[in-house]
């Protein structure tokens, strides 16, 4: 790979093929309980929202309060 280790991407040809790789810092990839917690609370939404999409239908989403 070409690029210095505080550069934002990093290049690599393989063959005819340029491979751009994000450089992130490992702790930016490093799961927490808080990313959880976070996870957690926003996965009801996530799991809606493609179950209406393979549905074809409109979604309802759980965390929001209902229009009156």
């Amino acid at each position: 790979m070409t690029g210095a280790p505080d550069e934002l991407v990093l290049a690599e040809h393989r063959g005819p093929v340029l491979v751009l790789t994000f450089n992130r810092p490992a702790k930016l990839n490093a799961w927490t309980d808080e990313l959880g917690v976070r996870a957690g609370v926003a996965g009801a939404d996530f799991v809606e929202g493609v179950a209406s999409h393979l549905d074809k239908r409109t979604p309802s989403f759980p965390s929001l309060p209902v229009r009156s």
